[in-house]
């Protein structure tokens, strides 16, 4: 079974150790790696704000990836990342739609999804485009990809 389920206390080094993969800080903004305590401290201030969804992609109960959306003027601004064990199979689509499945329940069309992806990540631009994402800045670093849910 495939479901997204909430980000708890628990989870804290899986995401750490998501959050330190190599490719996944390539494709960061911020490319160094994180420090335990830096990341412990992040950790338990995300998971006290109510304007951030942060939720772990579940799939026959393994842990596959995370998303997190931070609801903020109107937008809710992804960040996504797939466990290297699980990538090229699919679950970037299936995060990303249950993300805006589950906003969408949570507060309807009152926010627009927003994602700034590196010009160098190639997957992630394909997979917004196949989304039915728009793209609607981009400069020599990123672009900016947005979508109204109906």
């Amino acid at each position: 079974m495939n479901c997204l389920r909430h980000v708890v206390t628990s989870d804290v080094e899986l995401v750490y150790k998501w959050s330190n993969d190599p490719l996944v800080r390539c494709q960061s903004f911020s490319t160094q790696n994180i420090g335990w305590h830096e990341h412990i401290k992040w950790f338990e201030e995300i998971l006290k704000k109510e304007n951030v969804l942060f939720y772990i992609l579940s799939v026959n109960n393994q842990d596959v990836g995370q998303i997190r959306l931070n609801l903020k003027d109107g937008k809710a601004i992804i960040s996504y990342s797939i466990s290297s064990m699980y990538r090229n199979k699919g679950y970037g689509e299936l995060i990303l739609r249950l993300g805006e499945k589950q906003l969408f329940n949570l507060h309807g069309n009152k926010y627009v999804l927003e994602a700034e992806v590196k010009i160098s990540n190639t997957v992630s631009h394909k997979l917004f485009k196949k989304l039915k994402y728009k793209l609607c800045e981009s400069n020599e670093r990123y672009v900016v990809y947005r979508k109204k849910l109906d």
